[in-house]
C-alpha cells in the first residue's frame, strides 16, 4: 500500500489498476458546485480521459446511496462560501445532474458495482470500532478485492495507514491535501 497525493508530482495511475472511487470523488465528479470538483476534474481529464493507462473503477452500494442522499450538499455550501443563493430550479437541476450522473456511470459500466459476500459484512462489522459505516465497507471490500482507494479524504487514509497491518492487500491510496479545494 503506497499513499500517493494525486496533486504532487502525479504522474497517473497504473496500468489496468482497480480503484474504488470514495463518495467525495463520485459526487464532485457529478456537481459542478462541490468544492472538490475542479481538482476531481483535472485529475480525470489529465489521467484518465487523456490516458492509456485504462483504471477500472468501483463503487459499493453505500456510495451510491451516500451520494443520492447528499446531492444537495454542495450546493449548500457553494451559497454559504459564495453568500448568495440559487433559484429552485438551478438547485433541481444540479441535483438531478448529480442523481442521473450516478445512473450513466453505472449503465455504461464507467464505474462497477462490487459484491458484498457475508466475509466482507464480518470484516466491516470487525472495522466499525475504528471507521463510519461506509468507511469500514469500503476498506473491507478495498482488502477483499486487492484494489486501491481515490478520495479526497484525508483522515480516511491516515486511518487506513494506522491499520496497514490489518490490510496488506490494499492497493495504492490516492488522495489530495484541503488547499486544492476550489474553495
Amino acid at each position: 500500500m503506497q499513499r500517493i497525493n494525486f496533486n504532487r508530482n502525479f504522474l497517473g495511475f497504473k496500468t489496468n489498476e482497480d480503484i474504488f472511487l470514495d463518495t467525495c470523488i463520485v459526487l464532485a465528479l457529478l456537481n459542478k458546485y462541490d468544492s472538490w470538483y475542479p481538482t476531481v476534474q483535472n485529475l480525470f481529464s489529465t489521467h484518465v480521459i487523456q490516458s492509456t493507462n485504462e483504471p477500472t473503477f468501483y463503487v459499493h452500494p453505500g456510495i451510491i446511496t451516500e451520494v443520492t442522499k447528499i446531492a444537495d450538499k454542495p450546493l449548500d455550501k457553494y451559497m454559504k462560501a459564495f453568500n448568495f443563493g440559487l433559484s429552485q430550479d438551478d438547485i433541481d437541476e444540479a441535483i438531478d445532474m448529480t442523481l442521473n450522473g450516478i445512473t450513466e456511470l453505472l449503465e455504461n459500466e464507467i464505474i462497477n458495482l462490487l459484491d458484498i459476500n457475508s466475509t466482507i459484512m464480518k470484516r466491516q462489522v470487525k472495522y466499525s470500532r475504528y471507521f463510519d459505516a461506509t468507511d469500514s465497507l469500503t476498506v473491507s471490500l478495498l482488502e477483499e478485492y486487492s484494489i486501491g482507494l481515490l478520495t479526497v479524504d484525508s483522515a480516511l487514509i491516515r486511518n487506513i495507514a494506522q491499520k496497514s497491518t490489518d490490510f496488506p492487500h490494499i492497493g495504492n491510496l490516492y488522495y489530495t491535501t484541503s488547499h486544492h479545494r476550489a474553495y
